[in-house]
């Protein structure tokens, strides 16, 4: 019987062999028997010990567990709490027209090509569905992802500045945008055109090709809209450096 190591005299009971982790040493104190003991040794200080002694590898674990729910949460990609289904790459819906789009986005998962993936196509072609596969492709693989629904960001933004005397704050969330290895900017194009959002859109763009980042995005637009609705600059960096695949099928609810 192996004795904890952790405590300050034998035990009158050893604790049971199979209630220790044979990897840390340590013990299950879920166990009935373990907390019982211990109890029975310690009566006045045995919660203390019961935490000394309890297996390193579960908290470990629960320290990867709580790291990951974090990663999903900052995700902020659609369907990741409760029970919303999730939208994957096996549960996407091909018809005709999506062909392009599929297989850009099983090429941008495998790190082929170019690292700015642009899709286009009319409202509810598919576009924000491949959009989650790609993210929690990349988040199965361990990487950091940023999903974005443009307009609500940009709000955000506006109101960080607005609260701030300076653009200090403004760097600080753009830069929380920035970290992860994928950033998503969906519905690219529907938020109200001014001087700001030009600029704003521009430097989030600019940050990808700068640092080679990877960013995923999906407009209704096609370029010529999209160069009345923010710029020329911005529409001549986002697409010259980017794939483009457009989605020239209907829309799910017309679908067969």
């Amino acid at each position: 019987m192996k004795k904890l190591n952790t405590l300050f005299r034998p035990l009158t009971h050893p604790l049971p062999d199979d209630t220790q982790c044979p990897k840390c040493r340590f013990f299950d104190v879920e166990d009935q028997r373990v907390r019982q003991i211990l109890k029975e040794n310690y009566p006045d200080t045995w919660e203390t010990v019961l935490f000394n002694a309890r297996c390193k590898c579960e908290s470990l674990h629960r320290a990867e567990q709580e790291k990951e729910r974090h990663k999903w949460i900052f995700s902020n990609i659609p369907n990741r709490f409760g029970n919303a289904t999730p939208n994957t790459f096996s549960n996407f819906k091909q018809v005709e027209g999506t062909e392009s789009a599929y297989q850009s986005c099983q090429d941008f998962i495998l790190r082929r090509g170019k690292r700015i993936l642009t899709l286009v196509g009319t409202y509810g072609s598919g576009k924000s569905h491949l959009l989650e596969a790609v993210a929690r492709d990349f988040m199965h693989d361990g990487d950091a992802v940023r999903y974005e629904y443009v307009p609500s960001m940009l709000n955000e933004l506006r109101s960080t500045v607005m609260a701030s005397e300076n653009n200090g704050s403004l760097w600080t969330k753009l830069q929380e945008r920035f970290a992860p290895k994928l950033l998503i900017l969906d519905d690219l194009g529907q938020e109200s055109p001014t001087e700001w959002t030009r600029k704003t859109l521009t430097e989030i763009v600019d940050e990808r090709i700068r640092t080679n980042g990877y960013l995923l995005c999906a407009t209704n637009y096609t370029q010529d809209q999209l160069r009345e609705r923010i710029d020329e600059r911005f529409v001549s960096r986002l697409f010259d450096r980017s794939e483009v695949s457009v989605l020239t099928c209907p829309t799910y609810a017309n679908r067969p």
